[in-house]
């Protein structure tokens, strides 16, 4: 027959401490799954703008300090106003370059942000430009970030107001004939255009 010791694993010298009248007592543990609390914000960085105006958007999702475990698998889920648009490439998670998906049919960002321990912060940026539709609303959108095990939570920007954009005007005139003498017909044509990096067109232009 074993001894005790080698039954139940316990040092023998040690044996005493876990016996009584004979019996031995039997220390269980249970351990529990922690918890964890997700919270987001979001900001906008213009509360005023014109069309055309880049737009900086910043989603913040964190576990709080209380926190005994950690948020699993969080995504942040955007869905854009039609008012702006996105531009590519712009996504950033904790200042560098992230990956990202966006449906250009739903206008929906996806950002995959792993996990986060109790009490850490991601920090998500993305940018875009306001378009002509936008002019005179005031425009924002709600961010739904969620988590395997603290289901979704969402936040709204403060909103920004959108003011006209500028236009820009290029303004070219020329001639048909540059060697003309004395009762000759000259032809003059006027050619009214914008650049590529005006905001908005060009509306009542009258030449006088």
């Amino acid at each position: 027959m074993k001894p005790y010791g080698e039954l139940t694993g316990i040092p023998e010298k040690d044996f005493y401490k876990y016996t009584y009248m004979g019996y031995v007592r039997v220390i269980t543990y249970q351990y529990t799954k922690g918890t964890a609390e997700l919270q987001v914000t979001k900001t906008v960085d213009k509360a005023n703008a014109s069309v055309g105006d880049k737009l900086v958007y910043t989603v913040e999702a964190s576990n709080v300090d209380t926190a005994s475990d950690k948020l699993e698998n969080v995504v942040m889920r955007d869905t854009l106003t039609g008012y702006v648009d996105f531009t590519h490439g712009s996504v950033q998670v904790g200042g560098k370059t992230a990956d990202y998906a966006y449906d250009d049919a739903t206008r929906q960002l996806s950002v995959e942000l792993g996990d986060i321990e109790p009490g850490a912060k991601v920090s998500i940026t993305f940018e875009c430009v306001v378009n002509q539709s936008a002019y005179g609303k005031t425009i924002s959108n709600t961010v739904v970030v969620s988590a395997d095990n603290d289901g979704h939570k969402s936040a709204t920007d403060d909103g920004t107001i959108i003011m006209d954009g500028t236009a820009k005007m290029i303004i070219a005139k020329t001639v048909d004939n540059t060697a003309a003498t004395v009762g000759d017909t000259l032809g003059y044509a006027v050619k009214l255009s914008t650049p590529d990096t005006a905001a908005v067109k060009i509306q009542g232009a009258e030449m006088k």
